[in-house]
């Protein structure tokens, strides 16, 4: 048996509930968004 981990929904957290679109706009975050998380 094998784990896969449900990036879909951790992607929505990230996006959604910590909101890494604000965070990307931080000085010293630029390259945290959504492709960087999802990659």
């Amino acid at each position: 048996m094998s784990y896969t981990a449900p990036l879909k929904d951790m992607l929505f957290d990230i996006e959604h509930l910590a909101r890494i679109d604000e965070i990307a706009q931080m000085p010293g975050f630029g390259d945290a968004g959504l492709d960087t998380a999802a990659a």
